[in-house]
């Protein structure tokens, strides 16, 4: 019935506020990152600030692979 087709439309969403919050998280992780640099916790901070750096691009490639 209708609920499916509720169900099986995408979700929208602005992909300038998803952005803008994940460059926002990457500006978090490369500051937790300089403050930390050689120290374990310096490690997972580069980790998330890569892969928030993906994660940017992804969002603004539309989700789409070339």
């Amino acid at each position: 019935g209708s609920e499916m087709c509720i169900r099986d439309r995408p979700t929208a969403y602005d992909v300038d506020k998803v952005v803008e919050k994940l460059e926002k998280r990457r500006t978090d992780a490369l500051r937790h990152l300089r403050e930390n640099k050689g120290a374990e916790f310096g490690y997972a901070s580069e980790c998330v600030y890569n892969a928030l750096n993906e994660a940017v691009e992804i969002v603004k490639g539309g989700g789409v692979d070339e």
